[in-house]
């Protein structure tokens, strides 16, 4: 069985889910590299950052505003808070988020995912009051969205 780096963004699923619309095929996104994976299962996180950050800015600047890029961005988020870099786990997830909400909307899940991945950059650099903020954010937008 193969396991990569795709499973980074399902760390957050439980949450993704409250977001409500369905997600975007997988298949249809820019996966990271088999370099970029291989340098994550053996643990080097700061490598595996590298090659998909590069692949992510490529995909960016090819597409911009395009949703295919999600996965690279989010990816890059994980690694980079992963490898101990809050700041610029951070920065990729508020790209995340920045692209998610513009192409399918605050409500997607992948919004929700690169809302989770902004608290998890913010607890990695210590500042506990966003990544709350964060979280309440998410479990306030899944209530609105279950009410009827």
């Amino acid at each position: 069985m193969r396991y990569g780096l795709s499973w980074l963004l399902l760390i957050s699923a439980p949450t993704a889910i409250l977001a409500g619309d369905p997600v975007a095929a997988p298949a249809a996104r820019e996966q990271p590299s088999a370099e970029a994976e291989a340098a994550f299962l053996a643990g080097d996180y700061a490598r595996s950052l590298s090659m998909v950050a590069a692949q992510a800015n490529a995909c960016t600047a090819a597409r911009p505003g395009d949703a295919r890029c999600f996965e690279l961005l989010g990816t890059a988020s994980n690694l980079a808070t992963l490898a101990g870099d809050g700041a610029a786990g951070l920065e990729w997830a508020r790209r995340a988020l920045t692209l998610a909400e513009a192409t399918l909307g605050p409500r997607h899940p992948d919004s929700a995912v690169a809302q989770n991945n902004m608290g998890s950059a913010f607890a990695t650099l210590g500042r506990y009051q966003e990544a709350v903020e964060a979280g309440d954010a998410l479990y306030f937008e899944g209530a609105r969205y279950l009410e009827v």
